[in-house]
């Protein structure tokens, strides 16, 4: 779900509704750990998307998980503003599930399942304990699909998968536009 909030060049909500309270209290807990150099370059990003009509984005760290969140700063329609949309790098864009792998690619539902989990960044040694099988056995079905796929590596699998999600027609499963008052 979106939620976007339209903001001015000193980094002031320009309007919130009733129903977004939470994403903008949520978002003053993820702003709030913010150093004042990343302050600086989200003020200077929200500037050029107002006086030039550039898009761009920056990474927010998190206190609970390595990936952080992905600002994307663009230009509003109404002059003096722009819009800020804050996703969590760690939720998955779009869910892609085995039997649409299995569908699009004429994969095994095993296949399927050990491409999602190495997508989610599993090796090879949790998937066989999650499988309750041995390595060797993910081994052989990874190099299979890979095979089947004509990709060279697990990293091309990765990528194809996430290239994939992020072509998924729907609305993205976490996703939300929110931004707190910067002083």
């Amino acid at each position: 779900m979106y939620h976007n909030f339209i903001i001015d060049s000193e980094c002031e909500l320009g309007s919130v509704e009733a129903a977004d309270s939470i994403h903008a209290s949520l978002a003053n807990n993820i702003f709030s750990n913010l150093s004042r150099d990343e302050h600086g370059r989200l003020r200077n990003l929200v500037t050029a998307a107002i006086t030039s009509g550039e898009s761009n984005a920056m990474i927010f760290p998190s206190d609970m998980h390595q990936l952080g969140y992905l600002a994307s700063i663009r230009p509003a329609r109404e002059p003096g503003y722009a819009v800020i949309a804050l996703s969590d790098l760690c939720q998955p864009w779009r869910a892609l599930t085995p039997e649409m792998l299995v569908d699009m690619f004429a994969i095994t539902r095993a296949e399927a399942e050990i491409a999602l989990l190495l997508h989610d960044g599993r090796d090879l040694d949790e998937i066989a304990v999650k499988r309750s099988v041995s390595r060797e056995t993910i081994r052989t079905q990874v190099k299979s699909l890979l095979g089947k796929l004509d990709l060279p590596s697990q990293k091309r699998l990765v990528m194809l998968l996430s290239r994939v999600a992020l072509a998924l027609p729907g609305k993205p499963n976490t996703a939300f536009g929110l931004f707190p008052a910067i002083e």
